[in-house]
C-alpha cells in the first residue's frame, strides 16, 4: 500500500522542510530562486564546464519545453528548484 502524502512529507528532514518553506515564502514576495529560465541555465552551465559554444542552437526548443514542463508540469517545491537548476 503506498504511503499517504502527509506520511511522506512527515519523513522528510527539518533542513529540507525549512528550504522548502522558505522557497514558498520567497515566491510569495515574488521572488524565485534559482531562476529556470533558459538564460540562467546557459549561464550555470557556462560556469559549470568552463566552456561558452553551445553549437547549432538547435538544443533550445527542447532546452525551453523542458523548463515549461518543470513550470507547469512538475510542481517543484524549493528543493526541486534547486536539484533542477544544479543538473
Amino acid at each position: 500500500m503506498a504511503k499517504s502524502t502527509e506520511a511522506i512529507h512527515s519523513e522528510r528532514p527539518f533542513a529540507l522542510k525549512l528550504i522548502n518553506a522558505l522557497g514558498r515564502f520567497a515566491n510569495r514576495l515574488g521572488i524565485c530562486l534559482p531562476s529556470l529560465k533558459e538564460e540562467s541555465l546557459l549561464n550555470r552551465a557556462c560556469k559549470k564546464t568552463g566552456l561558452n559554444d553551445f553549437g547549432d542552437d538547435g538544443f533550445r526548443a527542447g532546452l525551453n519545453a523542458l523548463i515549461l514542463s518543470l513550470k507547469n508540469d512538475a510542481k517543484l517545491n524549493q528543493m526541486g528548484r534547486i536539484l533542477a537548476y544544479t543538473q
